[in-house]
């Protein structure tokens, strides 16, 4: 691991410099300086720092060391800042802004000294936002080229999902910047990975996310891309009831072979879109289907990478049969899911296990078994979803939750009120008529 003198660059011992003598109020020239600073500076801190360190620190006197981590960061905290990696930050973010040299070559200078730190990722974030801010699109054309997000064999983690939630959140909301920038990451295999398969973001699924999962589409020729966005694309387009779009996307569908190898979660996608079309677009599901259903799940991962230890297959298909009103799958397919799974609620699983829950909890009312639906509802907390399937999702707890109590009772006519207004807010037409 290199040595912090090693990551320390001239212009930020200078910035330091320069941050002293401001917070100091005169130019630090001489020993007599170096005397009444130090004064000052553990009058101020109450941490100590020599004279003779501060006179090779200002050239007062010749010095063949670089000053030590521990001076720095005293010296940063006199100047108002926890430690000298929050120093180094601000001055990264400062030099952006102030001469316009906000590039990747500076998020790698700044990656070189903090190493992937919650320091590194924060400031990257700062430099993020103020490159939406003042769309700087060079700077976020090459955004997925710096070395932090590169080289990744497993969804974000960390400060790293954090940033990427920020970004994400920041496409939605520049949506004219982000049309320019979708078809350019879309040709990125980073930004396929962190981006595209990640937010599937069923929220703005039918606001405008179905034009980035076709620029996604577009460019990934292979079956389990093409699977993954043709079945979301299904998706939209049968919440918006458009049954002529969704019988050309389930031919599409079905005319890609599942193979084992591929993720459970685009694995149930297919089933799910399967179960839809063949309830609300024809005769009702067929024994074939069904019984494939079983066989897969019989056969999926219990365990391993990219989330493959999470039952979002079943999610898939118990989504599906909850909305075609099959309340025994529903059951069947939870209780496989825990029986199967064993997943403590955490930041990974949440996204998966709340849902579910609240998809059993409709089951259990629909088939007379209100008083446990409603203590498993009590047990879920819809706001902990994340932010890209919270609202979907709370449409779904508060129309089950509604379906818990006397029909027109205030509760009632509170929570199905709110449901339709979160159906018609994100345009899910489906949910407005069933």
């Amino acid at each position: 691991m290199p040595s912090p003198h090693s990551r320390i660059s001239a212009y930020e011992l200078s910035q330091l410099k320069e941050a002293v003598e401001k917070h100091f109020g005169f130019a630090v020239r001489t020993k007599t300086d170096c005397d009444k600073l130090a004064d000052f500076i553990e009058d101020r801190t109450k941490k100590y720092i020599s004279v003779n360190t501060l006179r090779r620190f200002f050239d007062v006197m010749p010095s063949g060391s670089s000053p030590s981590l521990e001076t720095l960061n005293v010296l940063s905290n006199f100047c108002g800042f926890n430690d000298f990696y929050e120093f180094q930050r601000a001055v990264v973010f400062d030099r952006a802004r102030k001469s316009n040299d906000l590039t990747i070559d500076a998020v790698d200078d700044l990656q070189q000294v903090l190493g992937e730190s919650e320091q590194f990722y924060t400031t990257f974030n700062w430099l993020m936002l103020l490159a939406f801010h003042e769309s700087n699109t060079d700077f976020l054309k090459n955004i997925f080229k710096a070395k932090g997000l590169q080289n990744r064999d497993d969804y974000p983690r960390g400060k790293l999902m954090s940033l990427m939630f920020s970004f994400a959140t920041q496409m939605r909301s520049h949506s004219r910047l982000a049309d320019d920038l979708i078809p350019h990451y879309a040709k990125l295999p980073e930004a396929q990975q962190l981006y595209f398969e990640w937010f599937v973001d069923y929220d703005c699924l039918n606001l405008g996310h179905h034009k980035v999962v076709r620029a996604y589409a577009n460019e990934r020729p292979d079956e389990e891309a093409q699977l993954f966005s043709l079945c979301l694309l299904f998706l939209h387009h049968f919440w918006l009831m458009e049954k002529n779009e969704c019988k050309i996307l389930i031919e599409k569908i079905n005319a890609i072979h599942l193979k084992p190898e591929m993720h459970p979660f685009p694995v149930g996608r297919k089933f799910a879109c399967n179960i839809l079309y063949q309830h609300y677009f024809k005769n009702g599901i067929e024994r074939g289907l069904r019984k494939s259903i079983e066989d897969w799940e019989k056969r999926l991962p219990r365990n391993g990478n990219l989330e493959r230890n999470l039952p979002s297959f079943h999610l898939m298909v118990v989504e599906a049969f909850s909305m075609a009103g099959l309340n025994e799958e529903v059951l069947q397919y939870t209780e496989l899911a825990q029986r199967n799974y064993r997943c403590e609620l955490d930041e990974y699983s949440k996204g998966v296990i709340i849902p579910l829950a609240i998809y059993r909890a409709g089951a259990m009312t629909d088939l007379t078994r209100k008083e446990e639906a409603k203590a498993l509802l009590r047990s879920v907390d819809p706001t902990q979803l994340d932010d890209y399937n919270r609202r979907y999702y709370q449409m779904n707890y508060y129309k089950i939750l509604a379906s818990t109590e006397p029909r027109g009772s205030a509760d009632f006519t509170k929570y199905i009120g709110e449901a339709k207004r979160i159906a018609r807010q994100h345009k899910f037409r489906f949910f407005e008529n069933h």
